[in-house]
């Protein structure tokens, strides 16, 4: 497990000792899910998600459109790879 050194106050360093006591968990699982539910840490799928919760707000586009967008895009890149393909068996 990867390690990390923080530097706390007296008084905080105290006062996550006497809660990780109290609830019998680990500084590093208190600071850890501390973290994680102030939104610090995220998994990789949901800050996907958030990135995409962003573009769509920022995006002048309908869901419609962005996914016929979307849609003829890799439609036209699939055409092109069969296209270079065809090429390419030409010259061989």
């Amino acid at each position: 497990m990867p390690e990390l050194t923080i530097h706390l106050s007296e008084e905080a360093h105290a006062a996550l000792e006497t809660s990780a006591a109290s609830c019998g968990r680990s500084i590093d699982e208190l600071v850890e899910e501390s973290l994680a539910k102030s939104g610090l840490l995220r998994s990789r799928s949901r800050a996907v998600a958030a990135s995409l919760r962003e573009a769509r707000t920022g995006s002048p586009l309908s869901d419609e459109e962005a996914l016929a967008i979307a849609i003829a895009e890799t439609r036209a890149v699939r055409k092109e790879r069969v296209e270079r393909r065809r090429r390419q068996g030409e010259s061989a």
